[in-house]
């Protein structure tokens, strides 16, 4: 996110008609407004402003990708057989039935969809999985510090910590976050609980044709391209290694045997959604508040020196 430096203006002293600096000690009712209570409407509304420019985390994305692990599906291997999608479920405790559409829930955290596609007058099938890349975007739109990243690649949700901003569903590149009906967002942990024990992920242990394998990141990443190698060896020229480099590499990665566009995965170069936060509005929302005392206290001055001028006149008669 970007760093702004704010400074102060230097303010010349208001000069009245005798050529003296107005005072603003003392509370006059003539005037409408004194000195103090104008500083401490400012200072109010500057402090309401600082609130809200702090109420946004600050990016914490992985510092490496070196450390990192992932899971490399392989769409051209995958034969749509749904047990990664049970398997899920069965570790993450997930209610709803397998397959019965083709989109993620807050209780759907992975699905395994076909479509059937025209390549060059031959009609073929091909798969790919729906679920969370664990790319970081989201975690950097947080405001409730619900979405962190663990130095090994893994974007953990904490729901009790959500607050339905709908943040995290702005930035991410891959529109994977659900809602549930309590607000509160949901999506795939990259079963964290198994890992940590030296695991793998149930959707990677229960794959029976080994589209889905998992690991350390660079060791991901070197028998991902020789998978595509070899798919180009067989004639698909147009195979393709999606996340080894899309948005400085993710833990989620995939074996295309066509181009990313056939899957309907994000045109390339790849670039992480910035969405407006609270955080953006800070700066110029205490540019309004500013301006805007400054244009009260200037009409209550103006409206007591008039009162004040028509006091005086009546005076005198």
């Amino acid at each position: 996110m970007k760093k702004f430096d704010m400074e102060m203006p230097n303010l010349e002293p208001l000069v009245i008609g005798n050529g003296q600096p107005a005072s603003f000690e003392d509370k006059s009712n003539d005037t409408g407004m004194s000195r103090r209570e104008f500083i401490g409407a400012m200072g109010a509304s500057l402090g309401g402003v600082c609130l809200l420019g702090t109420f946004n985390a600050s990016p914490v994305f992985a510092d490496s990708t070196a450390q990192q692990n992932a899971i490399l599906y392989d769409s051209t291997k995958c034969i749509a057989c749904h047990a990664c999608e049970y398997a899920c479920k069965d570790v993450n405790q997930l209610k709803g039935e397998v397959g019965a559409d083709d989109d993620l829930s807050a209780n759907t955290w992975l699905k395994v969809t076909s479509t059937e596609i025209n390549n060059a007058g031959k009609t073929s099938v091909i798969h790919t999985r729906l679920a969370c890349r664990h790319c970081g975007a989201c975690v950097k739109v947080c405001p409730s510090k619900a979405l962190t990243q663990r130095d090994d690649g893994i974007v953990l949700m904490d729901p009790n910590r959500c607050i339905g901003c709908h943040y995290c569903f702005e930035a991410c590149p891959f529109d994977i976050p659900r809602y549930g009906d309590d607000g509160a967002m949901r999506k795939c942990i990259l079963c964290s609980g198994r890992v940590d024990k030296r695991e793998k992920p149930g959707c990677v242990q229960v794959c029976p044709v080994e589209a889905l394998t998992f690991g350390p990141r660079a060791n991901i990443v070197i028998s991902g391209r020789e998978r595509v190698q070899a798919l180009v060896a067989e004639g698909y020229s147009n195979a393709y290694l999606y996340g080894d480099t899309e948005l400085g590499g993710i833990p989620l990665m995939y074996v295309l045997g066509y181009s990313p566009e056939v899957y309907k995965f994000p045109q390339l170069p790849l670039e992480p959604k910035e969405p407006m936060t609270l955080k953006d509005l800070a700066i110029p929302l205490g540019g309004i508040l500013g301006l805007s005392l400054v244009a009260i206290w200037g009409f209550k001055y103006i409206q007591g020196r008039k009162t004040k001028q028509a006091k005086g006149a009546s005076s005198q008669k």
